[in-house]
């Protein structure tokens, strides 16, 4: 049913259909969850092996799902409860926050084992006493967990290494955590980062590097992307040239956060002109405003590309640059990147490796087009036209 709403001045029934917009349910910055539907895509395989690792492995494994920013490994792990079913209580923690905290601040290990039980005990209704071990505990959970197994995830882990780097949590934590997981059979856990524990510096993590398991999220697939561009959910009415659906893959190299915020603006964009020019059942997406909802992403989302940035070494940073800066060629943005000054090949390699550079050879080019186009226009130097 469509949304009543009241005529504007100097129209009527008679003059001009009524403006319908566009719903939007697209999901920007919040995790996905079971709820999203259709907008959850591509994700069956990772998945399909979280349940083979958690579910009767041959023998008990640190389980470690990365990939690079906002790919969706937080909506994963939020909706892994519901995948793995019954007999599995999730107990989600986020370390960036629950470091952060200034009234429970972390200031040893036994404050940061205090603080997982405090999460670990929350769907049971049990909390820890003053000074009780994990062990004993988890003993005491016993009789409410019953045959369930508590499934402990830490997002962010790679947080837990500057506080290590300052002293107030010890490298014995990942020694603890390794023993909790090989002695007590009913606590599976997962880390969840932008890194394999075998990228990281070894004497943060040594203890857990052989039992540790990697499972890494990464780009939609086209098919996937495809889906959530034209058929997101039940009743979508845009329709899509496949020039436009083309623009959109290339722009946002099929990121599912990036696409779920470029979908969006186009749809915005579309409403817009649907209110000055009148109201379309099925509208198709032109490819202008496409190209504005674009330049919508980039004016509005730059604290994803700040995210990118900032995890970047100076000399990978100063490469994209003169990447971004270079001519590329075609329709597909290839860069003859051994033409652009100082760039070497363990650098492009290191960009590879973080999948913002495709590589072949000579040539390379930027996974996501939003990425160069945002470093064009706050790096571009000023005799460089925008």
């Amino acid at each position: 049913m469509w949304k009543r709403l009241s005529w504007p001045r100097g129209r009527t029934p008679h003059s001009k259909k009524p403006f319908a917009p566009l719903e939007d349910f697209y999901v920007v910055g919040p995790p996905l969850t079971p709820e999203s539907g259709r907008l959850f895509v591509d994700r069956e395989g990772i998945f399909q092996r979280l349940e083979e690792l958690l579910r009767n492995p041959p023998q008990k494994v640190l389980v470690v799902l990365h990939g690079p920013e906002r790919m969706g490994k937080t909506s994963i792990l939020k909706s892994l409860g519901e995948r793995l079913g019954p007999l599995y209580v999730p107990v989600f923690v986020d370390l960036q926050g629950l470091l952060s905290d200034p009234f429970r601040p972390i200031r040893s290990d036994q404050d940061l084992w205090q603080a997982l039980m405090r999460e670990i005990g929350r769907p049971f209704g049990i909390s820890p006493e003053k000074g009780e071990s994990v062990e004993c505990f988890l003993d005491r959970l016993a009789p409410a967990r019953g045959e369930r197994f508590i499934v402990l995830m830490l997002d962010e882990f790679e947080k837990l290494e500057q506080r290590m780097d300052e002293g107030t949590i010890s490298l014995d934590f990942p020694t603890y955590l390794r023993y909790l997981i090989q002695r007590r059979p009913e606590l599976l856990v997962i880390l969840s980062g932008h890194h394999a524990l075998q990228e990281r510096a070894g004497r943060y993590w040594e203890s857990l590097m052989d039992i540790a398991h990697s499972v890494r999220v990464s780009y939609l697939e086209e098919d996937a992307a495809r889906r959530l561009i034209t058929d997101p959910w039940d009743g979508f009415r845009l329709q899509y040239t496949e020039e436009s659906i083309q623009r959109l893959l290339l722009a946002t190299g099929c990121h599912p956060m990036l696409l779920q915020l470029a979908c969006s603006a186009v749809i915005q964009e579309v409403n817009s002109r649907m209110a000055r020019e009148g109201y379309e059942v099925y509208p198709t997406a032109r490819p202008e405003e496409v190209e504005r909802a674009l330049d919508r992403v980039l004016a509005e989302g730059g604290w994803c590309f700040d995210a990118i940035w900032d995890r970047l070494t100076e000399k990978q940073r100063a490469a994209l640059i003169r990447l971004a800066q270079s001519p590329q060629l075609g329709a597909e943005r290839w860069i003859l990147w051994r033409e652009a000054p100082g760039i070497t090949e363990d650098v492009l390699r290191s960009l590879e490796e973080r999948e913002l550079l495709e590589v072949r050879g000579g040539y390379c080019r930027f996974r996501v087009d939003l990425l160069r186009r945002w470093l064009d226009r706050h790096f571009s130097t000023p005799h460089r036209s925008r």
